[in-house]
């Protein structure tokens, strides 16, 4: 799981049928945790009370590398695709 100190953005990495799948929700959003029963965590519920952080310069760090577009609450199959997703051909996980 990924939580944003930006944005109101949480991500979750799953392996399903020995793929990465990613799960992301925004501010007003929710995102299923399959490893608790089909629960969902609430975003909004997350961040409560929390002060988000103003973003870095738009300058990146050496070896930093930009983030590939991410379909907004959906699944997506980890691939070695450009749509920004990784498979771990060497067995890591």
């Amino acid at each position: 799981m990924v939580v944003s100190r930006y944005e109101r953005r949480v991500e979750v990495h799953s392996r399903r049928a020995g793929l990465w799948v990613l799960r992301e929700a925004l501010a007003g959003g929710s995102v299923p945790i399959s490893a608790l029963d089909g629960a969902a965590l609430e975003v909004d519920l997350v961040y409560e009370g929390v002060e988000l952080e103003a973003p870095p310069s738009a300058t990146r760090a050496i070896g930093s590398s930009p983030r590939v577009g991410v379909a907004r609450g959906e699944d997506r199959p980890a691939s070695s695709s450009l749509r920004g997703a990784r498979r771990y051909d060497d067995g890591t996980e």
